[in-house]
């Protein structure tokens, strides 16, 4: 309860001073820390649980692999995934494999990646989580090709992930393939893929607010409206230099100030949400936080 809230001091504590710690205890502990960027700490547990004598299992090495993964340590990592199955006699599942793929795309190791995926076919049933994470690697270091290769594996698969059929026509649209663009959202209307909309919350004096893409029923909307317009003068203020390409194929028709500015801000000031922050509006939350105390978060990281 508390490493998901954030507390991981408070989790510690109350961990420490257990009189005798489980494996659900560990995998805990573990699985907070990975989760709020502890990788390194959630490693040095992994050790300490060892040491203990407690024996991991499947959930234990999914947390595992997910510190490694956040942190980019890919030789830890290979040699983590090894030993699931040399030492303790797991066999990797999905979540693994997810683990390790994410893992190579963070560290801008693309290729390996494909090659893991492919590897992989013979102990999934499919691999459509995986070269979804492919998808979005390649998207965040541009290379384009890799991409176009994982995306049409995903429309092969027939999948019916929103995510990706946002991220698909992405690619194309960089490559300057409008045709491909347009075959995509055939295909997504075809097979009735809708768009997942875009909710964030927040809580404040344990009262959670959620915000939906273009709500306007909240009861204090004048004044989240009001601040918002606050926002966006602080951010073109702090913005010069940065450019709105990476969020350009993700805007349709025409769009004022106010509403460029909810886009940005509606990620600033949030705790939690469902959707992945692409790199700009990283660097325009970067920039807002710089002037107020902002605990962010991002529910699409937990596996």
């Amino acid at each position: 309860m508390y490493a998901k809230s954030g507390s991981l001091h408070d989790g510690n504590l109350v961990f420490r001073r257990m009189p005798a710690r489980d494996l659900v205890s560990w995998n805990s502990m573990m699985s907070g820390l990975s989760q709020n960027g502890c990788g390194i700490e959630a490693l040095e547990l992994f050790e300490e649980m060892l040491l203990d004598g407690t024996r991991p299992d499947y959930v234990t090495f999914v947390n595992i692999l997910s510190a490694c993964s956040h942190m980019c340590l890919v030789d830890r990592g290979w040699n983590i995934f090894k030993m699931m199955s040399d030492e303790f006699g797991i066999e990797p599942m999905l979540e693994h494999f997810a683990c390790m793929v994410d893992m190579f795309g963070r560290a801008g190791k693309l290729y390996e990646a494909k090659e893991f995926i492919e590897s992989a076919a013979n102990h999934v049933d499919h691999g459509l989580c995986l070269w979804r994470i492919l998808l979005s690697a390649c998207r965040n270091y541009r290379n384009y090709e890799l991409g176009a290769y994982a995306g049409e594996k995903l429309m092969e698969l027939g999948s019916q992930e929103s995510s990706a059929y946002v991220l698909f026509p992405s690619i194309y649209s960089a490559l300057g393939r409008l045709e491909d663009v347009e075959r995509v959202r055939r295909l997504m209307n075809l097979r009735g893929v809708s768009k997942e909309p875009g909710c964030s919350w927040i809580e404040l004096k344990s009262q959670f607010h959620v915000f939906v893409v273009g709500d306007q029923l909240h009861p204090q909307i004048v004044d989240i409206r009001e601040e918002l317009w606050r926002s966006g003068e602080r951010i073109a203020d702090l913005a010069k230099g940065y450019t709105f390409q990476d969020v350009l194929p993700y805007l349709e028709g025409n769009h004022n100030k106010l509403s460029t500015i909810q886009r940005v801000a509606r990620f600033g000031i949030t705790i939690f949400q469902n959707c992945h922050r692409c790199a700009t509006v990283n660097g325009m939350t970067e920039m807002e936080s710089s002037d107020h105390l902002f605990c962010k978060g991002d529910m699409a990281r937990k596996i």
